[in-house]
């Protein structure tokens, strides 16, 4: 398996089939057998990946391992430009709003009379009839 796709180059595929040996009653020459598990036929197939095989898997992930060590730097960079820019809004809205509460209060001077209104007539529905 190469180190950089993690793409298997080789496969194998193997099997064993057993028989277990044992003294059978009647048969005088298996009496000196034990009891085992005796292997008696194998089958063993591997595959190998031709070259150009490899070599066209390596060049597919590696060109978008390499896209990603790209994209990965300019995610972040576009994140703090982000980040930066939102904090300067917050910043700046603080500082705006602090502003405007300091000139918006106007002192009272409770020396001078309130500015006097007119009363409404006042008006009074008619009774039914």
């Amino acid at each position: 398996m190469p180190k950089n796709t993690g793409t298997p180059i080789r496969g194998a595929k193997r099997a064993q089939f057993n028989i277990f040996s044992r003294p059978v009653n009647g048969i005088p020459a298996t009496q000196t057998f034990r009891t085992a598990l005796v292997p008696i036929l194998w089958v063993d197939e591997s595959i190998i990946l031709p070259d150009e095989f490899v070599e066209e898997l390596t060049g597919r992930l590696l060109n978008s391992l390499r896209l990603v060590d790209i994209f990965i730097p300019v995610i972040i960079a576009a994140c703090g430009l982000v980040l930066v820019v939102g904090a300067g809004f917050t910043i700046r809205a603080f500082y705006v709003r602090k502003s405007v509460k300091k000139t918006d209060t106007v002192p009272v001077d409770k020396t001078e009379p309130a500015l006097e209104t007119q009363p409404e007539p006042e008006t009074q529905p008619e009774p039914r009839t």
